[in-house]
């Protein structure tokens, strides 16, 4: 997780792999009460394999605890990944 500015945040994983290839990724950023929802299709790896989110609109001088988790889009299961610092 990098602080990018004052209100944002960049939070670097993992793809998920097996089952169906399409996940939607639940991000949960600190205390908010529903996660982003990001589909695989719209993120693409970085040159290390990584994908990236930015999440917006965050307070100043907060703590932050951010979780990923990879659902299947065919089969619904879940998986958690762990987030890079």
């Amino acid at each position: 997780v990098t602080a990018i500015s004052q209100d944002k945040l960049e939070v670097f994983f993992y793809p998920a792999s097996g089952g169906s290839e399409k996940y939607n990724y639940l991000i949960y950023v600190g205390d908010r009460p529903t996660p982003y929802a990001v589909p695989s299709e719209v993120l693409a790896p970085d040159y290390r394999g990584l994908l990236k989110f930015t999440a917006t609109g965050l307070e100043t001088a907060k703590t932050y605890i951010v979780k990923v988790e990879a659902l299947d889009q065919q089969t619904g299961g879940k998986d958690t990944n762990s987030v890079l610092r």
